[in-house]
């Protein structure tokens, strides 16, 4: 199902790669393809080829024949009036159910952030998503935002990679993204599955053919609901950003009066003393360097703080790209910053949980030791509805 859909988001993109004018709609020039269709159509009505005598003049009365005849006139290909994209969206979004988008194409939510604090400790974990904000995310915003509003399409970066390239590499282009948005999308239906089957305990009473079922029928659901318009998807991921942000931030209230500031400065687990103390060397010593996990370290944070790119795909679909892109990736990157810092400041300072502790959903455990079980509860649903969200903004 998702690649299906992809396909269909490539096949439209190859299509406006091929039949756009080089230039303004209302130019003259043409490219190539279309020189080509000018040229022979001119030398089929100079000659008057038996197959178009018999088209415009024994087929007179035919209905079928006289469409033909009027799609193939040569007239409508040099005429200077705009060819409007059957492609286009005529309900535009507004910049808030954009910024929600593009918030879920990045982030979601401070999910998956585990693996960071496992690989680095507190200290490098809280470094890592303040500065790489900076180092990243705000400099691929703007890029997007000023390219984005150049080149307002759908096709997004694949128009940049086409202007810049040429049709190959821009073709190229819009393959890969469909490869990795079909292969990236197919888990979130999966994830939120696996989260929905826990919640309601009956995971291990379900075979594979249910569950197989299942994963399809949600996967069709969501599908035809992005298929049938993104305002509509747009107003579905404010509704689910409130619900998968609603318990970091109570999180964040409720468990800043039991945060130990000294927690933030602990060294990775491989270079602390067995009292769990850190080290005679400082946390930026070529020792406490070489303890942390370099590769799993960044690549976490790539994955989390990546991705500001795809809000070009949504360029053409607002009323004024040079306005309202820009505005909403900088919301969208602020959001993003603070929904994994804040969190993580607090947890990371009211917990006493050791480095080696926080594997994949340790989130939920640290808010059911710090608040509840109640908000450890609302974590795990949270962590499922986000995926729905995932999906839609990717997809």
């Amino acid at each position: 199902f998702f690649s299906f859909h992809a396909a269909e988001q490539t096949a439209k993109t190859f299509f406006r790669m091929i039949f756009r004018r080089d230039g303004d709609c209302n130019s003259n020039e043409t490219t190539p393809f279309y020189q080509s269709i000018e040229s022979s159509n001119a030398g089929t009505f100079e000659n008057e080829s038996p197959l178009a005598a018999a088209m415009t003049g024994h087929a007179a009365g035919d209905v079928l024949s006289t469409q033909l005849a009027v799609a193939i006139d040569a007239s409508q290909l040099n005429s200077s009036e705009p060819v409007e994209d059957p492609f286009e969206i005529h309900e535009k979004l507004d910049t808030v159910p954009l910024t929600a988008i593009i918030f879920y194409s990045v982030s979601g939510g401070a999910f998956g952030v585990e693996e960071t604090v496992r690989s680095a400790g507190s200290f490098y974990t809280l470094l890592g998503f303040l500065v790489m904000p900076f180092v990243w995310s705000v400099q691929e915003a703007l890029m997007t935002a000023e390219l984005g509003s150049t080149f307002p399409e759908p096709s997004g970066c694949v128009a940049w990679v086409q202007e810049a390239f040429g049709d190959r590499m821009g073709f190229m282009a819009g393959y890969l993204s469909w490869v990795a948005g079909a292969t990236d999308n197919a888990i979130y239906p999966v994830l939120f599955c696996e989260y929905l089957l826990q919640g309601l305990r009956i995971e291990d009473e379900i075979g594979f053919p249910t569950k197989f079922l299942l994963f399809t029928i949600i996967s069709c659901g969501l599908a035809y609901t992005n298929w049938l318009g993104l305002p509509l998807v747009g107003k579905m991921s404010m509704s689910i950003c409130f619900l998968a942000i609603s318990p970091f931030i109570l999180l964040s209230i409720i468990g800043a009066f039991k945060v130990d500031s000294s927690r933030w400065f602990v060294a990775p687990s491989n270079n602390m003393d067995d009292d769990g103390g850190s080290s005679q060397t400082g946390l930026f010593s070529l020792t406490t360097l070489r303890a942390i996990s370099w590769r799993p370290y960044m690549n976490n944070l790539f994955w989390n703080l990546n991705s500001f790119d795809n809000a070009a795909t949504f360029s053409a679909d607002v009323e004024e790209p040079g306005r309202a892109l820009p505005l909403a990736l900088g919301w969208s990157v602020l959001m993003v910053m603070l929904c994994y810092f804040v969190p993580l400041l607090v947890a990371l300072g009211a917990s006493d949980a050791k480095q080696d502790d926080w594997v994949d959903g340790y989130f939920s455990v640290v808010a059911t030791e710090v608040v509840g079980p109640w908000l450890g509860g609302w974590l795990i649903f949270a962590s499922g509805i986000s995926n729905i969200g995932l999906f839609q903004a990717e997809l």
